[in-house]
């Protein structure tokens, strides 16, 4: 699956609180993965452990997810926050060039009230030395031989 396909799989939803989730079934799906191993990966990443920007942590349940209840069926799925849905796409075993522009994707989402987050912010170049062609064999060495060994 490419980017723009993956892109539009994903369906961004807003709480009446304004919390912003992605539902796990479709992350999974823009991520590419086989459909069979949906209630392994999901269990694994409800217990993995993340970079988050508050802590190193595990996902709190009401927090970064919660269970996504269906009237009929057994089969279980989840709200994920954004953040943590970040986290998955770059932490996800997937075809990288789809998570990272999907990791990119969710966090311009997650950041759209104005502010750029850390990592996207782009540092001024620092100018390049030119670096001066030395001689080595004319270079006479006035070190110490320290007594090391």
């Amino acid at each position: 699956m490419n980017y723009t396909a993956a892109k539009k799989s994903i369906q961004v939803l807003v709480s009446k609180k304004g919390t912003k989730v992605v539902i796990a079934s479709h992350l999974h799906q823009a991520l590419g993965i086989p459909m069979f191993k949906f209630n392994r990966n999901v269990s694994k990443w409800i217990k993995d452990v993340y970079a988050f920007e508050d802590d190193i942590r595990m996902p709190k349940e009401f927090k970064d997810y919660g269970e996504r209840k269906f009237e009929f069926g057994k089969q279980k799925d989840y709200y994920l926050s954004l953040e943590l849905a970040r986290l998955i796409c770059l932490q996800v075993d997937a075809d990288s060039k789809v998570k990272l522009a999907l990791a990119k994707h969710l966090a311009t989402i997650e950041y759209s009230n104005g502010t750029i987050p850390l990592f996207s912010q782009r540092r001024a170049k620092t100018p390049r030395r030119i670096k001066k062609k030395m001689n080595i064999s004319s270079h006479k060495s006035n070190g110490v031989q320290l007594g090391l060994w």
